[in-house]
C-alpha cells in the first residue's frame, strides 16, 4: 500500500491499510465495536471496503482527492451511477478533496480533507499501491520505467537467474504495447505460474494484460478492460467512444435490469481499445468476452459479428455488446 507523503500522519492508532488477511481481521474486529469508518481512497479497494463496512451497520465516509470516484477507470457518466448507488447504501462521499492530516486517537480520529474535519473512529487508507523494488536494486536488477521490476516474456528479471512477478513487475499492454503495472490478483496469478513454470525448466511465456477488473456492490457490479477514451487520447490515438443502456434481458422477466455498455475504438482501424460495463447482473461474463477480444486485437466489426450463446430468460437475443458495437459502428462511418 501507499500512502501519499503530503498525508500527514500525526497519529498512527486507529489508521489501517487493507492488503493482507490479518488486515482485514483487525478492520473486521473494530467494526464490532465502533460505529463509523472513514475511507481515503474511491477506487477498488475504498469502494468496497466501504460497502462492506457499511453492511456491518457502520456510518461510512468515503473521501477521495479526485472529483469522482473510480478516477482513470471510468468516465464521469458512470462513475455518476456508482456514486449514486453508494450514497443510496446510506454511504457519505467527500469528492474533490486531498486528505491532509490525520489526527487523534483510536475512537477519536479527525481528519482534513479540503476545508472539512471529518469525525470517526478509525481510518482505512485505501490511496493505491506501489511496486516495492528495494530488493531489486540491492540486487542489481534493472527497474523499468513505470518504477516496476523489468522482466521479458518468460518472467525472467535484467538477471535470468532471477525471476519476478506480480505487482512489483513491469509487464506489457496489450493495448497499448507498452510497459503497465497491473497491480491486479488475476494478473498476478498467471505471471506466478509462467515464472513458476520457467524456473523449474519449463517453457511457459505470459504475453501481457488488459487489465480486466471488476468491483461487487451486490445491486451494482462494474468493470472495465482496456483503456479508457481519456488514456487513448493522452496517447495521441484518434479514439471513438460510445456509451448504451439497454435491458439484460427481456423486460417481460421480473428480474430484467438495465446494463451500461461503453466501448471505445480506434478510429482508423476500429480496434477495440477498452471499455465498461455497469448493471446488476451479466457483468462478469461481459466483461470477460471483452478481454479476449482485446487480447485478440478484435475490430469492432469482428465483436458486432461475434456468436455469443442465448436464451431469453438469461440475456436479450441482441447482446448489449452487440447492441454497443452496432452503435460504435454508426458513430465510426460518420468520422470516415
Amino acid at each position: 500500500p501507499y500512502i501519499p507523503r503530503v498525508i500527514k500522519i500525526l497519529n498512527n492508532e486507529g489508521v489501517h491499510v487493507l492488503k493482507k488477511v490479518e488486515d482485514a481481521q483487525t478492520i473486521s474486529k473494530l467494526a464490532e465495536k465502533y460505529k463509523h469508518a472513514i475511507i481515503v481512497g474511491g477506487s477498488f479497494i475504498g469502494i468496497e471496503t466501504a460497502h462492506a463496512l457499511r453492511k456491518r451497520g457502520l456510518d461510512v465516509t468515503l473521501i477521495e482527492y479526485f472529483p469522482q470516484v473510480m478516477p482513470g477507470k471510468l468516465n464521469k457518466q458512470l462513475a455518476k451511477i456508482v456514486e449514486k448507488t453508494l450514497e443510496e447504501e446510506g454511504i457519505k462521499l467527500i469528492l474533490g478533496a486531498g486528505v491532509k492530516e490525520i489526527s487523534g486517537g483510536l475512537g477519536d480520529k479527525k481528519v482534513v480533507a479540503g476545508n472539512e474535519e471529518i469525525r470517526g473512529d478509525f481510518v482505512v487508507m485505501a490511496t493505491g499501491t506501489r511496486p516495492n523494488v528495494e530488493l531489486a536494486r540491492k540486487a542489481g536488477l534493472e527497474v523499468g520505467e513505470t518504477g516496476g521490476i523489468k522482466v521479458n516474456e518468460r518472467m525472467q528479471t535484467s538477471d535470468p537467474s532471477i525471476y519476478a512477478a506480480g505487482d512489483n513487475a513491469e509487464v506489457l499492454d496489450m493495448v497499448t504495447c507498452k510497459p503497465t503495472l497491473s497491480l491486479l490478483g488475476n494478473t498476478a496469478v498467471k505471471m506466478g505460474r509462467v515464472a513458476g513454470i520457467n524456473a523449474a525448466g519449463g517453457d511457459a511465456k505470459f504475453r501481457g494484460v488488459v487489465n480486466v477488473w471488476i468491483v461487487n456492490l451486490e445491486n451494482l457490479k462494474f468493470g472495465g478492460a482496456g483503456i479508457s477514451y481519456d488514456h487513448a487520447l493522452k496517447l495521441g490515438i484518434d479514439a471513438v467512444a460510445v456509451t448504451i443502456r439497454v435491458p439484460d434481458k427481456p423486460e417481460i422477466y421480473p428480474d430484467a435490469h438495465k446494463i451500461t455498455v461503453r466501448l471505445i475504438a480506434e478510429k482508423t482501424t476500429g480496434r477495440i481499445l477498452g471499455g465498461q460495463i455497469l448493471g446488476v447482473d451479466g457483468v462478469l461474463c461481459r466483461l470477460n468476452v471483452l478481454a479476449t477480444v482485446l487480447s485478440r486485437e478484435m475490430t469492432v466489426h469482428e465483436l458486432a459479428e461475434l456468436e455469443l450463446a442465448y436464451t431469453p430468460s438469461l440475456c436479450e437475443i441482441v447482446d448489449p455488446l452487440h447492441v454497443a458495437a452496432d452503435a460504435l459502428l454508426k458513430r465510426l462511418r460518420k468520422r470516415s
